[in-house]
């Protein structure tokens, strides 16, 4: 499975003090909750991985919004937009 990423980012660089976190399917359910969790800690970057890009981007825009530390050196996060199709 090939995994191709979107521009859609919050920070040009990941602080190396901050530790990566890929969820797939973090655009609902487990997933986004989990994502929610992780960026409200402030101590790690997510990767929201979704075979949507439109329900990815949309994810996205609702944890930055809903967190608390997004305006402050906290959790950051960027949209990775997973290919589901075989080459």
């Amino acid at each position: 499975m090939a995994a191709t990423t979107t521009t859609t980012t919050t920070t040009t660089t990941t602080p190396a003090a901050k530790t990566i976190i890929l969820i797939t399917g973090a655009n609902s359910g487990v997933g986004f909750a989990l994502a929610s969790r992780l960026l409200a800690k402030g101590t790690y970057h997510v990767l929201v991985g979704s075979r949507s890009v439109t329900k990815g981007t949309a994810a996205l825009t609702t944890l930055l919004q809903q967190s608390p530390s997004h305006e402050h050196a906290g959790g950051t996060a960027e949209l990775l937009h997973l290919d589901g199709h075989y080459t």
